[in-house]
């Protein structure tokens, strides 16, 4: 059975949620991005996730996401080591994300915007208001 097309994890205009972006090296050598984005405002809130071929927070086109488990809140703020020989994550960007309908804005915290919606199994990026490069 094929995997369902992931869903944003926030009713739309539910209050703000962390979101955070974390490059991921793994031990054969290849990098991928992980975009977290909290399932609710509350710090023990788990983390839903896609896991993106290409950095998510730069502006562009169709993105190929992988669905991933639910992650602790911890990962908003942990960097280094993964555990069992995983790899190594460095955060990226963070900020928080509002939904709206099937897109979802973002303000990351250097006051970049982006606008994203999935489509199929692809993240669509763009820029949001007032973006800048």
């Amino acid at each position: 059975m094929d995997n369902p097309t992931p869903e944003w994890p926030v009713p739309a205009d539910s209050p703000p949620v962390r979101v955070v972006v974390l490059e991921h090296s793994v031990p054969d050598g290849s990098v991928h991005w992980d975009l977290l984005v909290a399932r609710g405002t509350r710090a023990e809130a788990l983390l839903w996730g896609i896991r993106c071929m290409e950095r998510p927070d730069r502006d562009g086109s169709d993105i190929a996401i992988e669905a991933m488990s639910d992650h602790r809140p911890a990962w908003l703020r942990l960097e280094g080591e993964v555990s069992g020989d995983r790899g190594v994550v460095r955060r990226v960007a963070s900020g928080l994300l509002e939904r709206h309908g099937n897109t979802v804005n973002i303000q990351w915290s250097d006051g970049r915007t982006s606008e994203w919606s999935i489509v199929g199994m692809c993240l669509r990026s763009g820029p949001g208001k007032n973006a800048r490069g």
